[in-house]
């Protein structure tokens, strides 16, 4: 055999360990620097700061592209059942626009101050066992003002089945 076909063969098997030894040592070199960067807090300290600002949050951009949802069923005994265990079923789905953690929190806080500033009179005096939720006394006007709001996008849908099946999966969805 020639000289060239052993030139080939260890070319090859130097080819074949370079591709399964480079990105295992990459990657144990990658960890290292992690673990020393984790290990040292001093170190992580200094590079969260210059990462993440304090108080910066995440950018609006990331925020806006966010979507909220939330789905609620309630079910209480009928009013006038037909059959025995039947319920009256109620159902909402509403979807915000914008990432839970900032946005939507700021919205729904917002138009709920906005509710006792200016719907006032639309609100109710007080709940009826005197201590009343957020949700009992603003809930109606915050709905209101969530469905017309023209800066996000706020879907609100609904749906009130009676005297239906104990047992009846997606009202909604």
């Amino acid at each position: 055999m020639s000289d060239g076909y052993y030139l080939a063969f260890v070319a090859h098997v130097l080819w074949v360990s370079a591709r399964l030894f480079l990105p295992a040592l990459i990657f144990q070199m990658l960890f290292g620097v992690g673990i020393i960067l984790f290990k040292i807090p001093f170190i992580i300290q200094k590079l969260l700061r210059i990462i993440c600002l304090p108080s910066a949050g995440p950018p609006d951009s990331f925020n806006r592209f966010g979507t909220y949802k939330v789905y609620l069923e309630a079910t209480a005994k009928a009013a006038a059942p037909t059959r025995n265990g039947n319920v009256d079923r109620a159902a909402c789905h509403i979807r915000f626009q914008g990432d839970a953690s900032n946005l939507v929190t700021s919205q729904v806080v917002c138009e709920s101050a906005l509710s006792l500033l200016h719907n006032r009179s639309e609100l109710p005096p007080r709940s009826d066992d005197g201590f009343g939720t957020s949700a009992e006394l603003v809930g109606k006007v915050l709905l209101k003002r969530l469905k017309e709001n023209k800066v996000r996008k706020v879907e609100i849908e609904t749906k009130v089945q009676k005297d239906g099946p104990k047992v009846n999966l997606n009202l909604l969805v």
